[in-house]
């Protein structure tokens, strides 16, 4: 993108702006919990629509970074289900954590063991869309929600 000569003051105080911002992004405790507790038995996984460097940054900024396993980005070449099969782990083993009907999609093309449909106040589909996508899929509408599934599936 070409930005005109008069605009380059505003947009490095954007930037800037954006910086400092982006700085100070952490998980929500209750999040921070839950990957504490699933490391314990199994790594996280992350397969993002962000690059792996946000959110690499954004868990060592919460200190669970040293708890995850593979992050695949979009900065990674192939599709969401080709990014699940490159984790290296068995298609029936992983449980599909997502806020989105296309990542659902997605989830179902690798075969996973188990998709888990996310409500968060910060999702990017609400419930009322998951469900009216897939009316079969387990929706967590909380990080603790979340927490309470997995414990019951004893990850």
């Amino acid at each position: 993108m070409v930005v005109p000569h008069w605009c380059n003051d505003k947009v490095e105080m954007f930037r800037s702006v954006v910086k400092d911002e982006y700085a100070k992004l952490m998980c929500e405790e209750e999040m921070c919990t839950l990957v504490n507790d699933i490391h314990t038995a199994n790594p996280a996984h992350f397969v993002t629509a962000n690059t792996d460097e946000f959110v690499r940054d954004l868990l060592r900024r919460s200190l669970v970074a040293d708890r995850i396993g593979t992050i695949i980005g979009n900065r990674t070449a192939g599709s969401k289900t080709q990014k699940l099969r490159m984790i290296g782990i068995d298609p029936k083993e992983i449980v599909w954590i997502t806020d989105t009907s296309s990542d659902v999609h997605y989830g179902q093309e690798a075969n996973v063991g188990m998709i888990i449909g996310t409500a968060f106040n910060w999702s990017v589909h609400g419930k009322t869309i998951l469900k009216a996508d897939y009316p079969d899929l387990e929706i967590a509408n909380t990080p603790k929600e979340l927490h309470d599934i997995l414990k019951e599936i004893a990850y």
